[in-house]
């Protein structure tokens, strides 16, 4: 159902991206084609140097991420 592309980064269903920048700011990302922009965004403050702590999980097709500040849970049809 997923695939870590990189320390922080999961493609999802091939069609959805998401990439976790700290325990409190993701990205997620959709593309009919399964392609992604991988230029960084614009983030001023604050430095995310540090690597985020978070737990990546399925369970009956769901994608989870948690993390101390919130949990994410992407259904299989890409709700959440």
């Amino acid at each position: 159902m997923y695939q870590k592309i990189d320390g922080n980064k999961f493609i999802i269903d091939k069609n959805y991206r998401v990439t976790i920048f700290s325990d409190s700011l993701l990205r997620l990302e959709f593309s009919e084609q399964g392609v992604f922009d991988d230029a960084l965004p614009v983030i001023l403050e604050p430095d995310f140097s540090k690597d985020p702590q978070f737990r990546v999980q399925t369970d009956d097709g769901k994608f989870i991420v948690t993390t101390d500040c919130f949990e994410l849970v992407l259904l299989p049809d890409g709700r959440m």
